[in-house]
């Protein structure tokens, strides 16, 4: 069993209340910098439980399409967050099963870091968007008390998720103007709902230090 399959069989890191709660606090950030319309195919890559992929559906109706390398996370969306015209495809980012500039935009939250391979998949991505299609990720920030708490957790081999790169804002715009996408907007954003100590030391140090917070948000556009 791979390390997403064994968390997916027990869903054991958050309760689905607050994985519904984390999706709408999620998509609300990103509303002043997007629009999506009904008319859109979306792509929720890396869906886990399907929890951002139903609340695109039920904010936008729009066609998506909810791709995940894990067959437990799968059958756990389907189980849980199926919705009118729910798709959930077993795939892997490095490899997805779709057609060429056949989406308008992808939406990546909580996956990048997990990707050893991410100029592959940064590549699919870039492949399956049509020309102007966005890509909008949440990654995990280089410049978090989480990272040190990651950091610690490793050392004691108390860490059960794999692989994981914690991104820095210029290191993932760089990145991402790798692969032939503008940057839209990169923002900071900080934890909700779970290690409430280590958010509020992450929001007092932002005071200071502006980079600092627990999630980087980065809106990029295919040209």
């Amino acid at each position: 069993m791979s390390v997403w399959d064994a968390i997916w069989d027990s869903d054991s890191y958050s309760t689905p209340k607050l994985r519904e709660e984390k999706a709408k606090y999620k998509l609300d950030s990103i509303e002043e910098y997007i629009s999506v319309n009904q008319q859109d195919i979306c792509v929720d890559l890396g869906c886990g439980g399907g929890y951002i992929s139903k609340e695109l559906f039920l904010r936008n109706k729009c066609k998506v399409l909810s791709i995940d390398e894990s067959k437990t996370a799968i059958e756990f969306a389907q189980k849980h967050n199926s919705f009118d015209s729910s798709q959930y495809l077993l795939s892997s980012a490095t490899r997805i099963d779709l057609l060429d500039s056949s989406v308008d935009i992808v939406f990546c939250f909580g996956v990048l870091e997990h990707i050893s391979e991410v100029d592959l998949a940064l590549s699919e991505v870039e492949r399956i968007l049509k020309p102007k299609g966005k890509i909008v990720i949440t990654s995990s920030n280089r410049f978090s008390i989480m990272f040190l708490d990651r950091i610690i957790k490793q050392l004691f081999r108390r860490w059960r998720y794999g692989y994981q790169k914690n991104w820095t804002p210029k290191g993932i715009q760089m990145k991402l103007r790798q692969h032939g996408f503008s940057i839209h907007n990169c923002s900071i954003k900080q934890g909700y709902g779970d290690f409430e100590i280590i958010n509020k030391f992450d929001r007092a140090i932002n005071h200071i230090i502006p980079c600092w917070g627990r999630y980087i948000q980065i809106i990029g556009e295919k040209q």
